[in-house]
């Protein structure tokens, strides 16, 4: 027996009635393009039925996963279920997978380290569908043969089978697919919006009644925060502002335009078309999971303090945020760059890398005697306005004078860097491991990067790491083709 969708299952939470989220125990929603087995172990429904915490993670799909930093908050989300259910208090981790999103060229993109980790190249995806949610975007047998040979052509080396993807997937299933092959199933729950799409139709009415409310509160919001001096993640919103989507004909994602009776006619009509906006998604979660946390990055806290008021609105509790953390995957090379550079990595992390540029090359007594050649260049200029009968003989004794020192100067800065090759070496190594594309590491790299012959084994070494990192910024060491 199913329990009845309850319009106000905000309000419900906050009372404590567990009529509210009982559905997600009784009847848990059947995923749309995935089997049974691979949407999670049905006692995660059981949990939330009966009022367990959700702690909730999200990212949107890419090739790979996408960025570490989406690894990262799913693992943070299960190191936190793991406290809280040590405490005796029932908690279940959840990934949200944004498959809806339509951002392609955000998601089509994976960088590859070339040989000794000198640059990491970018390679996309032929696929020309934009506007379509990724979840709609299948990988032709082009793209997998391409993205095997990228791979294997990488400094990462070659990856498993299993960690490619199939002739035929789109890409949010593979990456759905290679968080289960990472995590265990029985500790991450993972779901997509369109598994809720008849679930959140009441939502979406209460959103599309409130429009202008909520419109009215964010504009508030917004220029209360200008005014405290902070930056607006989300913009303020404006003619062409939209709390929902809704797919064409085409499959193409657009922004729900018109009157509120429109949006009213759309929903009723193809509630499976409609789907959230970044300004109603947050929203979205709470209401299906009203008992909440939330790993959020530096993006995700900036947007939710804007958000704040709407889920007042809605009559919903606002989620506990946490922050996601930051993690630099390092090698016993690395190790051995930092030693030999003198470097401590904490103090390479808390300077952002800036300790890693190779400064100047000459030594101190060299750039002096420089300077010196160039104030013995100074002084010859007023001779030259004395002695006019010497004034063009002068001219050309400078002209001579200035290539000399430049000469000299090049064959000294040659010199130097044959000198200091082998730490010029270890920077740029350090720099472009930890910092690629002038980026922290995690929003660059990809698992792909790591190469795992075990993902599994990849997940429980990460959480491993998380358990015992101390605070929310660390390194994370990595010997590649050994996960013993």
């Amino acid at each position: 027996m199913s329990h009845p969708k309850p319009r106000h299952l905000g309000r419900a939470a906050i009372q404590g009635d567990e009529e509210a989220w009982g559905w997600l125990r009784d009847d848990p929603p059947q995923p749309l393009h995935s089997p049974r087995a691979a949407f999670g172990d049905h006692s995660h429904w059981d949990a939330l039925g009966s009022g367990a915490t959700a702690i909730i993670a999200g990212q949107q799909p890419g090739l790979y996963t996408g960025p570490l930093y989406g690894l990262y908050k799913a693992a943070a989300a299960i190191v936190r279920a793991r406290e809280l259910r040590k405490r005796g208090k029932a908690a279940v981790a959840v990934f949200w997978l944004a498959s809806e999103d339509h951002d392609l060229d955000e998601a089509n993109r994976l960088y590859l380290p070339a040989d000794d980790w000198r640059t990491h190249r970018l390679h996309r995806l032929s696929t020309v569908a934009r506007g379509r949610s990724l979840d709609r975007i299948p990988i032709d047998a082009k793209d997998v043969r391409n993205l095997e040979e990228w791979t294997c052509a990488s400094n990462s080396g070659p990856l498993i089978p299993e960690f490619h993807p199939r002739v035929g997937e789109t890409i949010a299933s593979w990456t759905r697919r290679l968080y289960a092959l990472i995590f265990d199933p029985t500790e991450l729950l993972i779901v997509e919006p369109r598994d809720f799409a008849e679930r959140l139709v009441d939502h979406r009415e209460q959103v599309i009644a409130n429009r202008s409310v909520l419109q009215d509160i964010l504009v508030s919001r917004a220029g209360a925060l200008e005014e405290a001096g902070y930056d607006l993640q989300l913009g303020r919103p404006d003619a062409r502002w939209s709390l929902l989507f809704e797919e064409d004909a085409q499959g193409r994602r657009q922004r729900l335009l018109g009157t509120e009776k429109d949006w009213a006619e759309s929903l009723a009509r193809h509630p499976e078309r409609i789907s959230s906006s970044v300004w109603t998604r947050p929203l979205a979660q709470q209401w299906l999971f009203p008992r909440s946390e939330q790993i959020c990055g530096p993006g995700e806290l900036a947007y939710m303090a804007q958000l704040i008021p709407a889920f007042r609105v809605l009559n919903l509790t606002p989620p506990v945020l946490r922050p996601r953390p930051n993690l630099w995957v390092i090698d016993e090379q690395d190790r051995e760059d930092l030693e030999r550079l003198g470097l401590e990595m904490g103090d390479v992390l808390q300077s952002g890398g800036s300790k890693l540029e190779p400064g100047e090359v000459l030594p101190e007594s060299w750039a002096e005697m420089l300077e010196q050649i160039a104030s013995m260049e100074e002084r010859l200029r007023p001779a030259g306005k004395d002695l006019v009968w010497a004034e063009r003989d002068l001219a050309a004794m400078r002209r001579q004078w200035r290539k000399s020192v430049a000469s000299f100067e090049k064959t000294l800065r040659s010199r130097a860097r044959k000198e200091k090759r082998d730490e010029l070496v270890r920077r740029h190594r350090l720099r472009e491991k930890l910092y690629p594309r002038n980026r922290p590491q995690e929003r660059i790299w990809s698992p792909a990067c790591l190469a795992p012959q075990d993902p599994r084994s990849l997940g429980r070494r990460l959480l491993e790491r998380l358990a015992t990192l101390e605070s929310r910024a660390g390194t994370w060491f990595w010997k590649r083709y050994d996960e013993r």
